[in-house]
């Protein structure tokens, strides 16, 4: 069976999954985490877990992917090993810029701050200053919002 792509959102960090055993890392860390966070003695224990439903009926998630891969039995021992997964835990946390600081930014790098102001700009000068934009640290989404630029033309500059 070929490798799914995931995108999970885990504690506002989006996360690209590219392997099965990434993906399977990641289902760990998430049915581990009320246990780390001593909200529960295990992971079958938490009420909010979805750990739960890839043992019995499942209602809610779609459980097949993952157990087509290591079945009941093991999908239960591995959830409950000790691991060493904590890629999760350990990576730089990352702060979104205001958008007072962007247009900061947008006023020391190109003299503009405004949407208007910034449409001005000849496309080889656009693309510059996006580049600059994204270098910085600012977002997709804030750099289009803030400037007017579509998010495609932003992410591909």
């Amino acid at each position: 069976m070929p490798c799914k792509v995931f995108d999970f959102l885990v504690l506002y960090l989006a996360v690209k999954l590219t392997s099965d055993r990434q993906f399977l890392a990641v289902l760990r860390y998430i049915h581990q985490n009320p246990v780390k966070a001593n909200l529960c003695g295990s992971v079958g224990k938490y009420k909010w877990s979805s750990y739960n439903e890839y043992l019995g009926e499942s209602r809610i998630v779609d459980r097949d992917y993952a157990l087509e891969m290591i079945g009941v039995d093991e999908f239960i021992k591995f959830n409950n090993s000790s691991n060493n997964d904590n890629f999760l835990d350990n990576r730089a946390k990352t702060y979104l810029l205001t958008d007072s600081a962007i247009k900061a930014m947008m006023r020391e790098l190109c003299n503009c701050d405004t949407v208007e102001g910034f449409q001005r700009f000849n496309s080889k000068e656009r693309d510059y200053y996006l580049k600059k934009l994204r270098e910085k640290g600012a977002s997709i989404r804030q750099i289009s919002r803030l400037t007017g630029i579509s998010k495609g033309i932003v992410q591909r500059r």
